[in-house]
């Protein structure tokens, strides 16, 4: 593996340690008998938006080693990513017409 490729791969995996993020709280409770009560928990969360530009990167990246950096496919790619995006956003759209005559109909009845 060539040391480009090493950095790289090193580069993204910390990217994507730092997209999950880890919290751990204690909490202390006395009970009414005068007992105490120490309660700890960890929880750990994505933070989709890093994951997702990590995502987006390794696809860019990728097509463009690829295809030998002609561009190609990676405009073919964004493209078809913009096309899913747009399809997205008229999902929603539908969801929330479909729930706004739903509500209507109720109230019809």
């Amino acid at each position: 593996m060539k040391i480009k490729d090493k950095v790289l791969l090193f580069s993204l995996s910390a990217m994507m340690m730092a997209g999950c993020t880890t919290v751990k709280t204690k909490t202390t409770l006395t009970k009414p008998n005068g007992e105490v009560v120490v309660t700890e928990e960890i929880k750990t969360s994505k933070n989709t938006k890093v994951i997702s530009a990590v995502r987006k990167a390794v696809i860019v990246y990728a097509l463009y080693t690829i295809d030998g950096g002609a561009g190609v496919l990676l405009s073919s790619a964004v493209e078809l990513q913009n096309h899913k995006e747009n399809l997205e956003i008229k999902k929603q759209e539908l969801r929330l017409k479909q729930k706004e005559l739903e509500a209507s109909n109720t109230q019809n009845i």
